[in-house]
């Protein structure tokens, strides 16, 4: 059994493949085009060149959603890949909305340091006993507790309720941008950027996203920039994961082939209780991805 199996994908053919099923999804829907939220980073960059190819410039319209934690290169990456396609891109700075559903008050505006916010953070996690991955988003993370996905559920639940506002005014289906490595461990929020009406690039890991990025001609910058859905100063992806997506995708593949714990940690050379969290966090997201519970 290969760590590798199942992670080498063709950028062409797999380019074919999701504009042919952008193109038919829509037309399916009776929509006439495409909109879909660009944050700057590679997955929302990805996806958007993938809607131009299979839709043209003119047919696909970009959100960019900046709020009062955004980081301003993410706000230049989003602006340069819309400069780039040639397609039409709205902004929106959704700062006074937050701030008026009190969504700012777990993290004032004097403690959204990065430096300050990544030291909290990892008292967080070693008092709640993880230390691989938090299940960040999802229904546990609107326990109280969890103060630090509390904070960004709004930020992602706003995102969406635009999104779906512009594309109905359009006539547009919304484009999700969540990849396999985010599903798979539920790291996004079903409300938020999990929801969507066509989500293209759901069957790839973070790491052939990636790949694809390269093929398609996304900009060096944003494919080797670190991974962030920018919610939180200074958090990343691989902070709240606690690994690298490509030790995470190895770790997905492997599970996914059926191997046990134990054989997915000597292969890679990790701890046991990492794969063990990963797993977990794999259940938990599959449970979660039965809501709404109901009596048939």
């Amino acid at each position: 059994m290969r760590p590798e199996h199942g992670l080498a994908i063709d950028p062409e053919a797999e380019t074919q493949r999701i504009t042919a099923f952008i193109a038919r999804a829509v037309k399916e829907l009776g929509k006439e085009g495409a909109v879909l939220g660009l944050s700057g980073g590679l997955d929302s960059a990805v996806v958007a060149y993938l809607c131009v190819r299979a839709l043209s410039p003119r047919r696909v319209r970009a959100l960019i959603l900046p709020e009062r934690d955004s980081d301003p290169r993410s706000l230049e990456d989003a602006r340069r890949v819309a400069r780039e396609l040639g397609i039409e891109a709205e902004e929106l700075d959704l700062t006074p909305i937050l701030s008026a559903l009190g969504a700012y008050r777990p993290v004032p505006r004097w403690a959204a340091r990065p430096w300050l916010v990544r030291w909290v953070y990892g008292r967080f996690k070693r008092r709640k006993g993880v230390s691989t991955l938090v299940h960040s988003l999802g229904p546990p993370a609107e326990r109280p507790e969890f103060s630090f996905a509390s904070f960004a559920l709004p930020k992602l639940r706003l995102r969406m309720i635009v999104l779906y506002q512009r594309a109905s005014r359009l006539n547009y289906a919304v484009v999700g941008t969540t990849n396999r490595s985010e599903w798979e461990v539920g790291h996004y929020d079903r409300y938020g950027d999990g929801a969507c009406d066509i989500d293209p690039i759901r069957h790839l890991f973070k790491t052939q996203v990636r790949a694809l990025a390269r093929y398609l001609g996304v900009p060096e910058e944003i494919i080797e920039k670190p991974p962030s859905p920018d919610l939180i100063p200074g958090i990343t992806d691989e902070l709240a994961l606690g690994m690298s997506y490509e030790k995470l995708d190895l770790i997905l593949s492997l599970l996914a082939q059926g191997a046990t714990d134990g054989a997915v940690a000597e292969a890679l050379g990790v701890e046991p209780k990492a794969v063990a969290e990963v797993r977990r966090a794999r259940e938990h997201a599959q449970r979660a991805r039965a809501l709404p519970l109901a009596l048939e």
